[in-house]
């Protein structure tokens, strides 16, 4: 699973959280180096990127991932940091497949990933 945060405190606590559910978990910290991974590797089982992320922006980060077949069926859960209609109906637009809405609990980010993978 690829995760991709800026923040690296949440990153650090999100990675505690899916690794102690037992799930393999590549973080990376912007859209840009993720790109790189993606490029790079194996097809991620799933993406878990921050809707609010620097250069590229969520919205751009999940274009480029849908753009190409070779990750068009991977599923893509979008971290949104507030409370906002629109970001949550922006994102779906986009392609994501879920939305995980801050502050969650982190058992049920758990259960959200565990629907997907």
């Amino acid at each position: 699973m690829l995760l991709v945060e800026h923040s690296q405190e949440l990153r650090a606590q999100l990675m505690r959280v899916l690794e102690g559910a037992g799930i393999l978990v590549t973080a990376l910290g912007d859209g840009d180096t993720a790109i790189a991974w993606l490029d790079d590797s194996p097809e991620p089982d799933l993406v878990i990127l921050d809707w609010q992320l620097p250069q590229p922006v969520g919205g751009a980060l999940i274009d480029w991932i849908r753009e190409d077949e070779r990750w068009d069926d991977v599923p893509v859960i979008a971290l949104l940091h507030d409370l906002d209609g629109v970001a949550v109906v922006d994102a779906l637009a986009c392609g994501v497949d879920a939305c995980v809405i801050s502050p969650f609990d982190p058992a049920w980010l758990v259960e959200v990933v565990a629907r997907y993978l």
